[in-house]
């Protein structure tokens, strides 16, 4: 589990233009909008 200031830190180093979502299962964080995210990648895909 990160913290917010860790999580900042971790967005700086992430590419911008690939699309991340932090999760956690044991916290049931992040997990709606993972499934959102693929979601929307797989059906911008389909069209």
């Amino acid at each position: 589990m990160l913290d917010d200031e860790l999580k900042v830190a971790i967005e700086k180093e992430l590419p911008k233009n690939i699309p991340h979502v932090f999760i956690s299962s044991v916290a049931n964080k992040g997990l709606d909008e993972l499934k959102d995210l693929l979601w929307q990648t797989l059906n911008k895909k389909a069209l």
